[in-house]
């Protein structure tokens, strides 16, 4: 029997970013935290969405806004 790590992923969709522009990414929950939301309240609430469940983010930088989608989870087999 193998054991996995399960990663819940999320979907995000960047709106006007001075770099990504209108382009869609897929992150796990620790890049969530600690590039998105970057703040506990936003992750909570992030963390609880159900799968296909969205919410608007606006960064705290530059007034760039991304909406998250709850994804699949990701698991990952360790031995």
């Amino acid at each position: 029997m193998k054991d996995f790590i399960i990663l819940k992923t999320f979907q995000i969709q960047w709106i006007n970013h001075p770099v990504l522009k209108l382009k869609t990414q897929y992150v796990a929950e620790d890049i969530l935290y600690e590039d998105i939301t970057s703040d506990l309240q936003s992750f909570a609430i992030a963390e609880d969405l159900d799968y296909d469940e969205s919410m608007i983010h606006f960064m705290q930088w530059k007034g760039v806004a991304c909406i998250i989608t709850r994804s699949s989870d990701l698991k990952v087999p360790i031995e």
